[in-house]
């Protein structure tokens, strides 16, 4: 699966760390740095504050993704190609039309 942007969302507000993201395409491969940045969730004066989503060249490397505190943990992924899912508000448009013809 190609990415082409990182996100880590940490659990406990008023948290800063220093990412480096790194991927090989195999495991004989060496690890190349995708990209190094701040990771922070913080409150100031009642305003919640983090992070934006780091872009990457995308690649479709191998990711190693360690993990630090309680589970459950969550890995999402997701297609930037992918469009809303239209088949809900069909239901929806096809409910009212039914409803406006009694």
């Amino acid at each position: 699966m190609p990415v082409d942007r990182v996100n880590i969302e940490l659990p406990e507000i008023n948290s800063l760390i220093r990412a480096v993201i790194k991927s090989r395409p195999t495991r004989q491969s060496e690890w190349s740095v995708r990209q190094k940045g701040f990771f922070y969730r913080l409150s100031v004066d009642k305003t919640n504050i983090s992070n934006d989503v780091l872009s990457i060249a995308e690649v479709n490397d191998r990711l190693l993704f360690l993990a630090r505190g309680e589970a459950p943990f969550t890995l999402a992924y997701c297609s930037a190609g992918l469009g809303p899912d239209d088949s809900a508000m069909k239901n929806v448009l096809h409910e009212i039309e039914e409803a406006n013809k009694t």
